[in-house]
């Protein structure tokens, strides 16, 4: 998917990262909690679960995405030249880990727009808090999935049938939390890669 650079005027990250420092200004520096939380109130976000719901939210931030052979030890890597954006993802990750990459790579690129704009969060800790922004997001749009999904176990006719499947719905979103929280360490063997960032 190739996104074009953003019309003028239509800065969309800019935008966000405006909107994140007129906010919360006035207690800054925020959380990456702050941050994601602010993110899932895009339109769409919060029910972005999958690498192309990802990707369709990207293409709307003037952010292009693409799914490359990076070199081992690399799982995604971001550059910013003038006004155009692109992620690169290894596109042999995992389900799951594709998705933490490119929320990864994406919050690297809200950073650029926060110094740029003169309120920098992060300091040499810019991997630390694009690991913690890339669970926080997953974890809250797989929250609303998963209350759907308890919300149609309630509804079912006959108490066992109710009861069974609530303990199949608790018991997978335990398992989608273990895997979110997970994902970061995972990657660690190999990595994100920092932006590139050149006017």
């Amino acid at each position: 998917m190739s996104a074009q650079p953003s019309p003028p005027g239509h800065d969309q990250i800019s935008n966000f990262c405006s909107h994140v420092i007129a906010t919360h200004g006035a207690r800054w520096p925020v959380d990456e909690n702050t941050i994601a939380s602010e993110f899932v109130m895009l339109p769409g976000a919060q029910d972005c679960i999958s690498d192309s719901q990802l990707v369709d939210l990207c293409s709307r931030l003037f952010v292009d995405v693409q799914w490359v052979d990076l070199p081992p030890g690399n799982s995604g890597i971001n550059v910013c030249y003038g006004d155009r954006r692109t992620i690169f993802v290894r596109k042999a990750e995992f389900p799951g880990l594709r998705e933490h990459v490119l929320l990864h790579e994406l919050r690297e690129i809200f950073e650029y727009k926060f110094r740029e704009l003169g309120h920098p969060l992060a300091k040499n800790d810019i991997e630390q808090r694009a690991e913690a922004f890339a669970v926080l997001v997953r974890m809250r749009s797989a929250t609303a999935a998963w209350f759907t999904f308890f919300e149609y176990a309630d509804n079912l006719q006959s108490p066992w049938q109710r009861i069974a499947a609530c303990i199949l719905v608790a018991a997978g979103a335990m398992v989608n939390l273990i895997c979110t929280a997970m994902a970061g360490p995972l990657l660690d063997s190999s990595a994100a890669t920092s932006c590139s960032f050149a006017d």
